[in-house]
């Protein structure tokens, strides 16, 4: 964060990151207790985008004071939409692992598609390609107001576009790919 800080002073920043380990802790929890309901991947993709972006700010609003910049520059963790295409071929043949590993005998009594890894079984998702960041407008504005944009975290939650209005999937998008299409 302190090279991040110091290149603030120069550039407009836009930050985005990853959530797999994140998204692995909370689906194990899930699996550990059924006192609870199972929440859906994107509620998790949420909640993944804010607990990582509270800590890439509380870091870099540290790194930002070392460097004697005290409450004059702003950052903001926006929650991320991405489009994608419901008939992306990825929806038809989930691979992408995720969560908590299980024994032969623990996969075969759950629901959900599974892959063999070297360490056991995992879910498997799909992850279909970014089509469009749905906050782009936003993200720009408040670039261009000097704001440093935490933004796509995980790659951002895959929606599709459906009856006006965006409804999430059970998916899991590249983190790379989602920066690369808001870069664009």
């Amino acid at each position: 964060m302190r090279q991040i800080a110091k290149l603030s002073k120069k550039y407009k920043i836009v930050i985005t990151h990853g959530n797999g380990p994140q998204v692995g802790n909370l689906l194990l929890q899930q699996e550990s207790c059924d006192a609870v309901p199972k929440m859906p991947l994107e509620i998790i993709g949420a909640m993944t985008q804010g607990q990582i972006g509270y800590m890439l700010e509380s870091s870099l609003d540290d790194a930002l004071m070392e460097i004697g910049i005290n409450g004059e520059q702003q950052f903001v963790t926006l929650i991320s939409y991405v489009v994608v295409d419901e008939n992306d071929p990825g929806f038809q043949n989930p691979t992408k692992p995720i969560g908590p590993f299980y024994t032969a005998e623990e996969a075969a009594k759950l629901s959900y598609n599974l892959v063999k890894t070297d360490n056991g079984y995992r879910r498997a998702v799909a992850s279909p390609k970014p089509l469009t960041i749905v906050e782009r407008r936003e993200i720009k504005k408040l670039i261009g107001m000097d704001f440093i944009v935490i933004c796509c975290g995980g790659g951002g939650i895959p929606v599709i576009h459906k009856e006006r209005k965006f409804r999430g999937v059970e998916a899991v998008i590249d983190k790379d790919l989602a920066s690369s299409i808001l870069a664009q």
